[in-house]
């Protein structure tokens, strides 16, 4: 995802394929250094052949969807074929990650927030969070019907992160997309957008089937 172009309806992002982001502790405590990583599609890296500036990462650290207390993205983001890391820079202002009524996730059971506190593995944020789930974070790991349906599941677990990539694609960046651009630029979800993601025929029905059972 180039957030000049995909970014552009978040921040603005278009087709945003921020599915998850944590927060990977490096062992700092209060203000110091950690690397924040966001799960990330090859389909969005191929495109430009590489992950969101620096700039445009800090951007969406610092939104108003789920703001963290990173103060500085020092370095290009490194994709490993799933996720793309960046060494940041955090303050020692406590925060937190919420989803309210006036700014809905971008999709179901997505793009929350948790960070290293401390070496201790994270606070999970709110709103189909796919942070580490809590203070401490956690062991578990969710499918991806969990983590599509659920409030605050746990990350996704390595099985199910391609067939989540293939839901979010096929919805922002398949046959979906312009019915859905609005749920994928941060906005609820429309009904043509619903009644699309269950069409098997024209759709994104066998992908959202496929998550769905991936229990």
């Amino acid at each position: 995802m180039n957030l000049h172009k995909r970014f552009s309806s978040l921040l603005p992002v278009s087709s945003l394929m921020f599915i998850g982001l944590a927060m990977l502790s490096s062992g700092s405590t209060s203000c110091g250094s950690d690397k924040a990583c966001f799960y990330f599609t090859q389909i969005e890296y191929d495109i430009d052949n590489s992950c969101p500036s620096s700039e445009e990462a800090l951007a969406f650290f610092q939104g108003d969807f789920c703001s963290t207390n990173i103060i500085a993205v020092d370095t290009d983001g490194e994709f490993d074929g799933e996720t793309c890391c960046y060494e940041v820079t955090e303050s020692d202002d406590f925060f937190g990650c919420a989803v309210g009524p006036d700014v809905p996730p971008p999709f179901p059971g997505s793009t929350a927030v948790a960070t290293g506190v401390g070496g201790a593995g994270g606070i999970g944020g709110a709103g189909g969070a796919a942070g580490m789930g809590g203070v401490g974070g956690s062991e578990t790991c969710a499918r991806c019907a969990e983590f599509l349906t659920e409030t605050n599941p746990p990350p996704l677990c390595d099985m199910s992160i391609p067939i989540y990539e293939a839901y979010t694609d096929c919805k922002c960046l398949g046959p979906c997309a312009t019915a859905c651009a609005d749920n994928c630029s941060m906005q609820t979800a429309s009904t043509d957008c619903e009644t699309c993601m269950t069409d098997a025929a024209n759709g994104c029905g066998m992908e959202h089937l496929a998550c769905v059972n991936d229990q």
